[in-house]
């Protein structure tokens, strides 16, 4: 059982990922989240950068189904979600490493859209929109960026990702990674 403040961020994972709103994660919903933030940052599917992001995503359907679909029907339910995500964010190390962070690496390698190998307010404030989150984005970058530069590198997006995940502290300021919880 995961404590409660856990719950409430991976049900708000499972939320952005059930974009059809069906009480799934299915493999149309992860490709319609792919081409979310594809079009969010204009990232042609085609193009280098986007085939490489395509290829992340599928390798984290695929992950989260061999992990979370426990009846094999080829779709994650809440419950599945709910009960096999702490798992992957709370157990071996290696685990986060393997399946999530790859995605998170992603991520950032979409929100900086220059180069800069960090990500500007601007860019972070694209992502908060890709995910619904727009009018948020401020309060979040203040929230997480604890070095307090105004950016966000790929360190501090791994950190505060993997804390978001695992933190039961209900002030942690990751927890505003995607938003209020």
């Amino acid at each position: 059982m995961v404590a409660d403040i856990l719950a409430r961020k991976y049900n708000k994972i499972f939320s952005l990922y059930d974009n059809d709103r069906n009480g799934y994660v299915e493999k149309a919903d992860v490709q319609r989240m792919k081409r979310r933030y594809l079009n969010a940052f204009e990232v042609d599917p085609a193009s280098a950068k986007g085939v490489a992001v395509g290829e992340c995503w599928d390798s984290f359907w695929k992950a989260l189904t061999s992990s979370l679909d426990h009846d094999e029907d080829g779709q994650v339910s809440r419950e599945e979600f709910l009960s096999g995500f702490g798992a992957l964010a709370l157990g071996d190390p290696a685990t986060f490493d393997k399946v999530l962070r790859p995605l998170v690496q992603t991520a950032f390698t979409l929100m900086d859209t220059d180069g800069s190998d960090a990500v500007s307010a601007k860019e972070f404030r694209r992502f908060q929109a890709s995910v619904g989150n727009g009018d948020q984005a401020d309060a979040v970058l203040a929230k997480i960026d604890l070095d307090g530069d105004g950016v966000i590198s790929l360190d501090e997006l791994i950190d505060d990702a993997r804390a978001f995940l695992t933190s039961t502290d209900p002030s942690d300021s990751t927890n505003w990674l995607l938003g209020p919880i």
